[in-house]
């Protein structure tokens, strides 16, 4: 894997580009935060003028609004909350299956993902346990106010 910081690693989406040209990967992973909203759209839609690998997003945007970003048809799927785990699902089953993205069956046996399907409902609640990538006790879970917690 590589991370690319924007205004360290590229000033620019032809910079940016031309890194994940030279990487080849096999899927892009993105965070950002609300303040960057228009930017993320922004280089995703640069981006898919060139490429076509699969693109996750996560971070603070993405969570808070992941039903506005799956719009987005540029975006394969959306990390809820905290993505490590989700993450590390999606790729062990791309590595089992020859680096291919995952079908919709697939990304639906993922927890915390919500994605695009034009054929049912497309997202996946967090457990309890997985909201955060550590154990959520009870008085963690009273702090955390997320629509994934039911009571």
């Amino acid at each position: 894997g590589r991370i690319i910081k924007s205004l360290i690693d590229f000033d620019s989406n032809e910079e940016l580009l031309k890194k994940i040209v030279k990487f080849t990967p096999h899927l892009i992973g993105i965070r950002a935060m609300t303040f960057y909203s228009g930017f993320l759209h922004d280089t995703i839609k640069y981006l898919r003028t060139s490429l076509d690998t699969p693109i996750i997003v996560g971070g603070p945007y993405p969570t808070a609004s992941y039903s506005d970003i799956l719009k987005d048809r540029n975006i394969n799927a959306v990390a809820i909350a905290e993505g490590e785990i989700t993450l590390l699902e999606i790729v062990k089953k791309m590595i089992n299956n020859n680096y291919e993205f995952l079908n919709y069956e697939e990304l639906s046996s993922i927890d915390g993902i919500a994605y695009y399907n034009p054929n049912e409902k497309s997202e996946n609640p967090l457990s309890d346990n997985l909201i955060a990538s550590i154990p959520l006790n009870e008085h963690i879970k009273s702090i955390i106010k997320t629509p994934f917690i039911q009571e």
